[in-house]
């Protein structure tokens, strides 16, 4: 449930994230014939999940507790 609102809000920045990589690997192959190494790329592509994780476990807390408050307020 919290995975899916959250991949619905950060749609973009992963189809722009692919298509930065995916130009950055295809530039590398057509100035310098391919990568000088795959540790940039794979370092690249971690930090950025990871970033990705925390972004996602902020989103599930506050979802979490700004449903919290929401059940808890009563209507008068």
């Amino acid at each position: 449930m919290y995975f899916k609102a959250f991949f619905k809000k950060k749609k973009i920045d992963l189809i722009i994230f692919a298509f930065a990589m995916i130009l950055g690997w295809i530039s590398s192959y057509i100035l310098i014939k391919g990568p000088a190494s795959w540790g940039g790329p794979v370092g690249v592509i971690i930090a950025y999940l990871i970033r990705f994780f925390w972004e996602y476990r902020k989103f599930k807390i506050d979802t979490k507790e700004s449903n919290k408050f929401s059940h808890s307020r009563r209507s008068f």
